[in-house]
C-alpha cells in the first residue's frame, strides 16, 4: 500500500463529495444511454423472449443478431490471434534495434503465453460487437505461493544448497550420522595405513516451508455493467477520461487479503447499484443481491470502487492523476499514479462521443421485423392446416373441436354436404417470403457480413463468380476496417500499457523460451516506448 496519505492534505469529505458527482453523473448516463440497449442486445444475442408474444399465437424468435455477432467474430479475431506476432515495437535508432526487437518478442510472450490471448481477444471483441465497446484492464500482481516439502537422507551439502534457495525456510530438522558414508569412509587406504580417521558424516531429514513471490503482467476483460466513465468523454482514447471507476462486488474477506483492514460493519451502497439488473440479466439466474447481510460477516459482499481521475490533491493548483479505491464513502487508499490501466476497442466510431454504435445495435430492428415476419407466415401455416369450418346444427362440435388426422365427424344427417363447409384459406407465404429476404439484404449491408462470406448461400453456384467475387471483397473491406480500428483504438493501446508495466515492475532478470531457445531478457534496461505499430495479418504478405 503506498504511504502518501493525501487524505490528510485535502479533506476526506471534499474528495468524497467530488466522487459521488463523478459517480452520480457517469451512473445516470450508463443507465439512461447506455444500459437499455446492452440489455436488449444481449437478449437478443440469447433469443429470449421479447414481450410481444401473443397466446396460441407463434412465439418463433429469429436469432440475428447472434449470427451477425458469431459471423463476424472469427473474421476478426484471425488477423490477431492466428500467430503469436501480436505488436511490434519501432527502433529508435539503428543502434536500438536489437533491443526494440526483444522487447517486442517479450510482449508478444506475455500476451500470448501468460494470458491465455485467444479467449481473452474473443470476449474482448464481443464484448465491442455487442456492448458498443470492449474493456480490458492490464495489472501488475504479485502472486504468492507456499508449499511444504519433505527431504530425507540429505548429506551436509545437499542441505547447505537447499537453504541457499530464495523463501526456504526450515520447519523441523533431525540429524543422524550417515551409515553407508561412514562405511564408505571407513575403508582403509593400503597407501596411507596411518590416515587420520574423518569426522563423523551426517545425514538431515528436514521438512521446508517453500514460499515463492512472483509479479507477472495480467489482462483481464471487464464487464461493461462495473465500468464507469465521465458522460462527457468526446474521444474514443480512454486515457482522456478524467473520471474512470471500475465497480465490482467481492467479499470484506477478500478486500481483507488486498492489505485493507475494514470492519464487519463498513457502509456499503451496493443496495442502490443501479446496474445490478443488467448483472443478474446476464447471469440468467437469481442471485443474492449484494450488500445483504449474513451469517458469515467476512464472506459479505460489498460494493468495491476503484476510481481513476484528475483531481488536486496537494492544493498547487495543479490537477493529479490519482487512483482513489474505497467501499461506500469510505476511503481505503489514495495514490498518484502513471495512467489509467484500461484498454477500450470500439465497433463503429461515433465523431466526438466516446460511445459508439454496437453492430447488435443496427441488427436488432432487423431481428424484430424478421421475428414479426416469421411469426405471421407460421400462424399462417397453422390457419391453413388447422383451418376454420362453418358447420350447422346437424354436426357434432366435440368432433369438430377435436382436430386428429383421420378423425371422424359425426353428422345427424343422410349426408355431410352442407352441413360442415371450411373457410378459404389464403396464404400469404409468397408475399412474405421477399420481405424475409429483403430484411437480410438489410443487415448484411448494415455490418458488412454476408452469407456468402460464411458460405451460407445455396445459390451461390447460380451466379456469376465476378458478381460473388465483388460482394465477399467488399465485405472483406468492411472487416478489415473493423479490425483496424480494433487496433488503433484499443490494441495498440494495450501492448502499450502492457510494455510500460512490465518496466515499471519487474525488479529481475527474466528468462523465456523464444524459438526454441532460451533468451535472457531484462525489463528494467527497457526504453520507453510511443513508437510501434500492431501487426494485423490478413495473408501471406499483408498486414494493416
Amino acid at each position: 500500500m503506498n504511504d502518501n496519505n493525501y487524505a490528510e492534505k485535502k479533506s476526506s469529505d471534499d474528495i468524497t463529495s467530488y466522487l459521488r458527482a463523478e459517480e452520480d453523473s457517469a451512473r445516470e448516463y450508463q443507465q439512461q444511454e447506455l444500459q437499455p440497449d446492452r440489455e436488449r442486445n444481449l437478449n437478443y444475442l440469447l433469443g429470449r423472449k421479447n414481450g410481444t408474444e401473443e397466446e396460441n399465437r407463434s412465439q418463433v424468435i429469429s436469432t440475428d443478431v447472434w449470427d451477425a455477432v458469431n459471423g463476424m467474430l472469427p473474421s476478426l479475431l484471425k488477423p490477431f490471434t492466428s500467430t503469436d506476432d501480436y505488436v511490434q515495437f519501432q527502433p529508435v535508432a539503428a543502434e536500438d534495434e536489437e533491443a526494440a526487437q526483444q522487447e517486442t518478442d517479450y510482449i508478444n510472450f506475455v500476451i500470448s503465453q501468460k494470458n491465455e490471448a485467444f479467449l481473452r481477444f474473443s470476449v474482448w471483441f464481443t464484448d465491442a460487437l455487442l456492448n458498443k465497446y470492449g474493456i480490458m484492464e492490464y495489472l501488475w500482481e504479485e502472486n504468492n505461493t507456499t508449499s511444504v516439502e519433505k527431504y530425507t537422507g540429505l548429506t551436509d551439502e545437499e542441505l547447505a544448497m537447499l537453504v541457499q534457495n530464495e523463501g526456504v525456510e526450515i520447519e523441523e530438522q533431525t540429524s543422524y550420522p550417515d551409515e553407508f558414508t561412514m562405511k564408505t569412509q571407513q575403508q582403509p587406504d593400503p597407501a596411507n595405513p596411518q590416515q587420520m580417521p574423518q569426522e563423523t558424516p551426517m545425514a538431515h531429514d528436514v521438512t521446508v516451508r517453500v514460499r515463492k513471490s512472483k509479479g507477472e503482467a495480467k489482462i483481464y476483460n471487464i464487464p461493461p455493467e462495473e465500468f464507469l466513465f465521465n458522460s462527457d468523454l468526446a474521444t474514443q482514447n480512454i486515457k482522456d477520461a478524467t473520471f474512470v471507476q471500475r465497480e465490482v462486488y467481492k467479499s470484506i474477506s477478500d478486500i481483507r487479503e488486498m492489505g485493507f483492514n475494514i470492519p464487519d460493519d463498513i457502509d456499503d451502497d451496493a443496495e442502490d447499484f443501479t446496474t445490478f439488473s443488467e448483472r443478474q440479466n446476464r447471469h440468467d439466474s437469481y442471485r443474492q443481491k449484494p450488500g445483504v447481510h449474513t451469517d458469515d460477516a467476512a464472506g459479505k459482499m460489498v460494493l468495491f470502487k476503484v476510481s481513476h481521475c484528475l483531481y488536486d490533491l496537494n492544493s498547487d493548483g495543479i490537477t493529479e492523476l490519482v487512483r482513489i479505491t474505497r467501499v461506500g464513502d469510505n476511503i481505503l487508499e489514495i495514490e498518484e499514479v502513471e495512467e489509467i490501466p484500461y484498454s477500450i476497442i470500439h465497433c463503429h466510431v461515433m465523431p466526438h462521443k466516446f460511445a459508439g454504435v454496437a453492430s447488435a445495435d443496427v441488427v436488432a430492428p432487423i431481428q424484430d421485423l424478421k421475428t414479426s415476419l416469421w411469426r405471421q407466415a407460421l400462424d399462417n401455416v397453422y390457419s391453413i392446416n388447422s383451418n376454420r369450418v362453418f358447420v350447422s346444427n346437424k354436426v357434432d362440435l366435440d368432433d369438430m373441436l377435436s382436430n386428429p388426422l383421420g378423425g371422424i365427424v359425426r353428422v345427424d344427417s343422410d349426408t355431410a354436404h352442407g352441413h360442415a363447409m371450411p373457410a378459404a384459406p389464403t396464404s400469404i407465404l409468397s408475399a412474405l417470403q421477399p420481405m424475409i429476404e429483403y430484411a437480410d439484404s438489410v443487415k448484411e449491408n448494415r455490418t458488412g457480413f454476408t452469407r456468402y462470406s460464411s458460405g451460407m448461400d445455396a445459390n451461390s453456384l447460380n451466379k456469376t463468380a465476378t458478381g460473388v467475387s465483388k460482394i465477399m471483397e467488399a465485405a472483406a473491406q468492411r472487416m478489415e476496417l473493423m479490425a483496424r480500428t480494433f487496433a488503433e483504438t484499443g490494441v495498440k493501446d494495450l501492448m502499450l500499457g502492457l510494455h510500460g508495466l512490465i518496466k515499471r515492475n519487474s525488479v529481475k532478470e527474466e528468462v523465456f523460451r523464444l524459438r526454441n531457445k532460451w533468451v535472457n531478457v531484462d525489463p528494467r534496461q527497457w526504453r520507453t516506448r510511443t513508437d510501434m505499430t500492431v501487426s494485423v495479418g490478413l495473408g501471406t504478405g499483408d498486414s494493416l
